[in-house]
């Protein structure tokens, strides 16, 4: 069942971030990640053995999955080019640091992991209000794609010329 929920975030992410943008769709990912934490708080852990406790955990692995989903997918939206692969770099690194205390939370009677989990999707909710976007970006098309293209070729061109010209000078 967990594995259908991750199923069903993944390509719910990828419609409602081209319906919405970036930015909208990582707040209503983690909005439904901390709905989910205060559901499991409230009713889901003083009531296991009910059929809530199982869907309030698929709700709350539907909102971190999309989350996962939409940093993979929006990483060339939010970063340039040049900078797409080190900033996801970087992000893979710190969260597989993260997740290296992972075992020691995971020893902790109850409910003290569930309280770290909420307070970590409202700390990741309330830095997703501040990311911003550039517009271009969030309207991402073919297009914009192709003229992207011939830009970049042209830059790189001039850059060939900058450097041949150099080049000759510290030859001569």
């Amino acid at each position: 069942m967990s594995l259908l929920s991750e199923l069903v975030s993944t390509f719910t992410a990828g419609l409602v971030m081209n319906k919405f943008g970036t930015k909208r769709t990582l707040i209503i990912f983690y909005s439904i990640s901390v709905f989910g934490a205060i559901l499991m708080l409230i009713h889901g852990l003083a009531h296991t053995d009910s059929i809530a406790f199982p869907a309030i955990f698929l709700l709350c692995r539907f909102g971190t999955g999309g989350v996962y989903v939409i940093m993979i997918a929006a990483n060339a939206r939010i970063f340039y080019v040049e900078n797409a692969a080190t900033a996801f770099g970087f992000a893979s690194f710190f969260a597989r640091l993260a997740c290296t205390a992972c075992p020691l939370v995971a020893i902790i009677s109850q409910p003290t992991p569930m309280y770290i989990y909420a307070a970590m999707a409202i700390f990741a909710l309330l830095v997703s209000l501040l990311l911003k976007i550039h517009p271009e970006a969030e309207n991402f098309k073919t297009t914009k794609s192709e003229e992207g293209k011939s830009n970049n070729l042209k830059r790189k061109h001039s850059n060939d010329k900058q450097c041949n010209e150099k080049d000759r000078v510290t030859q001569a």
